[in-house]
């Protein structure tokens, strides 16, 4: 099989938004829609403008259209919590671009991983230092900020959640449930299993320890499957190639074949590589996430469907929302993007640059712009008149 660099068909020149299309991926499948279940800091809703693109507006679907410019330029500090992971490459790439359309300073900091809460600690002090006006963050974790967070709250800097949940009270967000994403993969799923005793065996490959939306799908998970499943845990890991390779690899090793692979999408497109050399049984491969990897074995068929929570426009909204609130504008306390199942089926019509960067593209990291220095106050000195 092969593997292309970039998937032709997918158009980048179009931003086709498609909420509908989980709608007819769970027709596809023989489920009805719902809404999320979980909605943040829940506030009367605010009818903001109409658009083509809708989201979930306090866990309303409606119609929604970003600012096209910010009436100044607007300094804005964004924390990310792995530099070891494409989705946030990803990210970074849309939160980049959004600010260059808007016309704001942006610096864009990745923590090295998920463990390096005081490296994210400094970071946010950095760009206090360089006059920072607000925060958007990913926090590695739910409330390793929850200081810095009270620090701006005190001095009235907006600070906006994006995708990764906090526990400290924050301006706004555009926060995900990655429980409503497990429910999408679940019910693609069927009870064929490998020709084995007992219940269909789903080996689960979640990515990192203690983040709260690997968190947030694995209890998913484990309620929809308890007795109809029996699931088996893969290992945490950071989500980048090398380190998932590992862990299905050891799985394999040392359980057999499951009936299916719920991973990542790093863990997910590594299986489908594993099982093409291989000969025998092969499981059913879903992936939590995407990439262009994944996009690829979906159209061939090798992974039978991705639940994504489309996260390049959460950033978008994410920092539509910090300068929304600098403006002091009206602007909604909680957005969603909603959740997305691909299949095979569903792929064509997916509004791609809302869910990765162009093929290839590198993260992207860049520091606030230090302030330039005032001119000093003084009393103006004239030139002496010429003599004559």
């Amino acid at each position: 099989m092969t593997r292309p660099a970039v998937l032709a068909s997918l158009r980048w020149q179009h931003l086709p938004v498609c909420v509908g299309l989980v709608f007819a991926a769970l027709a596809d499948l023989g489920m009805a829609a719902t809404a999320p279940s979980r909605v943040h800091m829940p506030v009367p809703v605010q009818v903001l403008a109409t658009s083509d693109t809708q989201i979930l507006v306090e866990g309303k679907l409606q119609d929604y259209r970003l600012l096209t410019s910010a009436r100044t330029a607007w300094r804005i500090c964004a924390l990310l919590p792995s530099a070891r992971d494409n989705y946030w490459w990803g990210v970074s790439w849309a939160l980049s671009e959004q600010a260059r359309l808007l016309g704001v300073e942006l610096g864009i900091y990745f923590a090295n991983s998920y463990a390096d809460l005081d490296q994210q600690r400094q970071q946010w002090r950095n760009c206090e230092a360089l006059g920072s006006q607000a925060f958007i963050v990913a926090a590695v974790n739910a409330e390793g900020l929850n200081e810095e967070i009270k620090r701006a709250n005190k001095q009235a800097q907006p600070v906006v959640e994006m995708i990764n949940s906090l526990s400290a009270s924050t301006t706004a967000n555009a926060t995900v449930n990655f429980a409503n994403l497990a429910d999408l993969l679940v019910s693609s799923m069927t009870t064929a299993k490998q020709g084995h005793e007992g219940l269909p065996v789903v080996a689960w490959f979640p990515g990192p320890a203690d983040a709260a939306n690997v968190n947030d799908a694995e209890a998913r998970l484990r309620e929809l499957l308890a007795g109809r499943f029996s699931l088996r845990f893969g290992g945490y890991g950071p989500p980048d190639a090398r380190m998932q390779a590992t862990l299905v690899r050891d799985y394999i090793e040392r359980f057999g074949v499951p009936d299916f692979i719920i991973g990542n999408a790093a863990a997910a497109a590594f299986a489908v590589r594993l099982f093409e050399r291989r000969q025998g049984p092969r499981p059913t491969i879903l992936a939590l996430g995407v990439s262009h990897e994944v996009l690829h074995y979906i159209r061939d068929g090798s992974i039978a469907a991705a639940a994504t929570d489309q996260p390049l426009r959460h950033a978008r909204l994410a920092l539509d929302l910090a300068v929304r609130a600098l403006e002091k504008s009206v602007f909604a306390r909680s957005l969603e993007s909603p959740a997305m199942l691909l299949t095979r089926k569903t792929l064509e019509q997916a509004p791609i640059p809302d869910l990765l960067a162009p093929p290839g593209q590198w993260k992207v990291q860049q520091p606030l712009r230090a302030l330039k220095p005032r001119p000093a106050e003084g009393p103006v000195e004239r030139s002496a008149d010429p003599q004559p």
